[in-house]
């Protein structure tokens, strides 16, 4: 009798190292899968940080960083940018850069107290998204000469209405009231803060961090070469 008692308990004993390895079994799998859905969720973003005037120099830089980040598989590319402008043919460059990119790029005018004047609201123009922090500017893009003169009348037209329309192909998918803003930042050097950007549509939010700009960015989706992407930023 103690003998069969015996092989009672173990065979009980049995069922429940059983009932216990499964379920260890269960929970180890259900962690690994929980790993594997971070690691699918998890992105990867190129920084390039330019503070500084719109040079040849500025174009390199940008070059080299899309680049890297096509090498690296990258999710997205964040540009923090501070400038007061610079030249018009550096401009067109970083528009073409920008724009012939597979990569999404996010322009994010900052930190505190930066700017995006002149050429610098056209480069965020053609950003595929952008921020910008509390208490920056962005605009006043009228066209002057190198050493700060105005440039003849004809000249001028003709400059102005070029740049127009190269914002106005930049910001048409952003609606009317961006268009209208990109164009009186051209013909009028209207400058405006970011909340007045945000309301017109010009960027896609006010952010006080990078990382902040990118959480809100998350999910949102794009066009790239007239193709929709969904950003994967967070």
């Amino acid at each position: 009798v103690d003998s069969r008692l015996r092989g009672n308990d173990n065979l009980i004993f049995m069922r429940r190292s059983i009932r216990v390895y499964l379920f260890c079994l269960f929970s180890f799998a259900l962690i690994i899968g929980q790993a594997a859905l971070v690691r699918a969720q998890s992105s990867e973003v190129a920084v390039l940080e330019f503070d500084g005037p719109v040079m040849p120099i500025m174009h390199t830089y940008f070059e080299r960083g899309l680049a890297e980040a096509v090498r690296t598989e990258a999710d997205a590319v964040l540009i923090i940018l501070d400038t007061p402008g610079g030249a018009l043919d550096t401009t067109i460059q970083i528009v073409q850069l920008f724009r012939a990119s597979e990569i999404p790029i996010v322009v994010y005018i900052g930190p505190r107290g930066a700017q995006a004047a002149s050429a610098g609201s056209v480069i965020t123009a053609a950003a595929h998204a952008s921020g910008m922090a509390p208490e920056t500017v962005i605009g006043a893009a009228s066209p002057i000469n190198s050493d700060g003169s105005d440039i003849n009348q004809t000249a001028y037209r003709k400059a102005v209405e070029d740049l127009k329309a190269t914002m106005r192909g930049l910001t048409e998918r952003r609606g009317p009231q961006a268009v209208a803003l990109a164009e009186a930042m051209i013909e009028e050097a209207r400058a405006v803060s970011g909340p007045e950007a945000l309301e017109a549509g010009f960027i896609d939010a006010i952010a006080a961090t990078p990382e902040d700009l990118l959480a809100q960015l998350d999910g949102r989706t794009i066009l790239i070469n007239d193709e929709e992407r969904v950003l994967n930023t967070a």
